[in-house]
């Protein structure tokens, strides 16, 4: 489903809600903040808050004191912000215990 203006995507949002929402992010500036290089991703960025209880941002170091072209939240939007190399050992760990299970 593509949407073309902000209003369809709004509209289409109201119908949502999650507890847990986790996305990632072309770039992460302090003082730019959280940017992305497509301008589809601006839409559900900017309704991100509004459909979650909690927001998940993960990004890699790599990401970090770089700039992409579309901001779409400041970098303390984010209920928590995730190293990638941090999640990607936390579910390491998780898969081991659901196979012990």
């Amino acid at each position: 489903m593509l949407f073309t203006s902000s209003e369809k995507v709004e509209e289409y949002f109201r119908n949502i809600f999650v507890n847990k929402a986790f996305t990632s992010a072309t770039a992460v500036d302090f003082e730019c903040g959280i940017t992305v290089t497509r301008e589809l991703s601006t839409f559900i960025y900017k309704e991100i808050k509004s459909i979650t209880k909690k927001w998940y941002l993960m990004a890699e170091s790599m990401k970090y004191d770089r700039v992409a072209m579309y901001q779409v939240a400041k970098v303390n939007d984010p209920d928590v912000l995730l190293p990638t190399k941090w999640y990607q050992n936390t579910m390491h760990i998780s898969k081991k215990r659901i196979k012990k299970s």
